[in-house]
């Protein structure tokens, strides 16, 4: 799965909980549960962005406010030559939270552990929401007017598709205009 689609697209405020179920077997790390905070959307970058009140909250086994400080939110998915996945902490090069770009695992201080399961909360108003689902629906709309496409038999002879058509091996694809 991407990671762009579960957070980016939600303009408000979000919680993300990341949870490792615990094993008990010797040398495995028990269970921990964790909450990435986030007062703004989410931004796909190779760079650390957030404001003063971005978050990092340990919930299982005991709870603590891990980290709270501006610029600790990462998230990248498509640019090369930097780290791949969701981070949080104020230091880039060490990061408290780093969960791996395929959603199967994470480590938290130093320490890896199997991802069992995430969930992205959005927060914020009722407005909010419904400008987003306003502009969803436009998007759906203008996807499906741009995907019907009339086109004249004149149009037709000079069109760039033709000429992949026939480069595809369908010389003689539309001759009405002739």
């Amino acid at each position: 799965m991407q990671i762009s689609l579960i957070y980016v697209g939600f303009w408000g405020p979000t919680l993300i909980v990341v949870e490792s179920a615990a094993t008990g077997d010797e040398g495995v790390a028990e269970g921990l549960t964790l909450v990435v905070a986030s007062p703004q959307e989410w931004k796909d970058t190779h760079q650390y962005w957030g404001g003063p009140d971005c978050a990092l909250i340990q919930l299982y086994p005991s709870f603590a406010l891990v980290e709270h400080a501006p610029k600790m939110m990462y998230l990248n998915s498509c640019i090369r030559g930097y780290p791949k996945g969701l981070r949080a902490g104020s230091d880039p090069r060490k990061p408290l939270l780093a969960i791996s770009e395929g959603f199967d695992s994470f480590t938290f201080k130093g320490v890896p552990y199997p991802l069992s399961a995430i969930e992205v909360w959005g927060c914020g108003e009722q407005s909010l929401r419904e400008s987003q689902l306003e502009v969803k629906k436009w998007q759906v709309k203008e996807a499906e007017r741009q995907r019907q496409v009339k086109i004249s038999a004149a149009d037709w002879i000079e069109h760039p598709d033709r000429y992949l058509l026939e480069l595809a091996g369908r010389p003689q694809y539309n001759n009405s205009s002739k």
